[in-house]
């Protein structure tokens, strides 16, 4: 009997993560979870990155040459880009889950 509710649990937690993961992939692209790097060479430029853990953009000193995607030219950019606002948010999760919607919505 307690063997049977653990594999429910279990199955349970892995239906939910797959149904999560691509939502999340929806709403904040991979770049935007990638840690700083301020690459490989000797420049100084002034750049922004997203910081999921606060969920805003931080200016960092790239050095010109490699590193990762996680990096923008503007702050505009990069909120644009790893930010979205709750109402966009829910209009995805509307989207992505029709369950969500009201009888009187359109979905």
């Amino acid at each position: 009997m307690r063997r049977n509710a653990t594999m429910n649990v279990l199955f349970a937690v892995i239906l939910m993560v797959c149904q999560i993961s691509p939502l999340v992939s929806i709403l904040w692209p991979p770049r935007c979870y990638r840690k700083v790097d301020v690459g490989t060479c000797d420049a100084v430029k002034l750049r922004w990155f997203y910081e999921p853990i606060t969920r805003q953009c931080k200016m960092f000193a790239y050095s010109g040459c490699g590193g990762n995607l996680n990096r923008f030219r503007t702050e505009k950019g990069c909120l644009r880009t790893c930010q979205m606002t709750i109402s966009t948010r829910t209009v995805l999760q509307r989207q992505t889950n029709p369950g969500n919607c009201k009888a009187y919505a359109r979905c």
